[in-house]
């Protein structure tokens, strides 16, 4: 299911990227292609900096993904040491400041980002 999205904003971005790289050196032309579609040049600019938009906002989503899945895969590779550390009754909440230590993470806007998705592997981790 998640191959699939992934597959599916992959193929998104690449037919958005098409007509952008074509924008990109064509805005203003008023022989370009796009006048079939919009006829004022005028415009060329707006649509180049929209389609050019889109993309990097579908970039920034499979690359948050593919952050996620490293924060989990390593996460999964501790299992034994999670459970030993919630035998000892430690909370997931120091769980997750230990491992975010670990990985060299100690303050600021991503070690936030990054405890809050650990807190929620966590919390589904059993």
């Amino acid at each position: 299911m998640e191959n699939k999205r992934n597959n599916l904003l992959v193929a998104l971005m690449i037919l958005v990227g098409i007509p952008a790289f074509y924008m990109i050196f064509n805005a203003g032309n008023p022989n370009s292609l796009m006048r079939i579609i919009v006829q004022d040049p005028s415009w060329d600019l707006a649509i180049t900096v929209g389609l050019c938009a889109v993309i990097a906002a579908l970039g920034l989503i499979l690359s948050s993904e593919r952050r996620e899945k490293v924060l989990e895969n390593m996460l999964t590779t501790n299992a034994d040491y999670i459970r030993q550390l919630r035998k000892k009754g430690k909370s997931d909440e120091f769980i997750a400041e230990d491992f975010l230590k670990t990985i060299g993470s100690s303050k600021g806007f991503i070690h936030s980002m990054a405890k809050g998705r650990v807190l929620r592997f966590l919390a589904k981790f059993e």
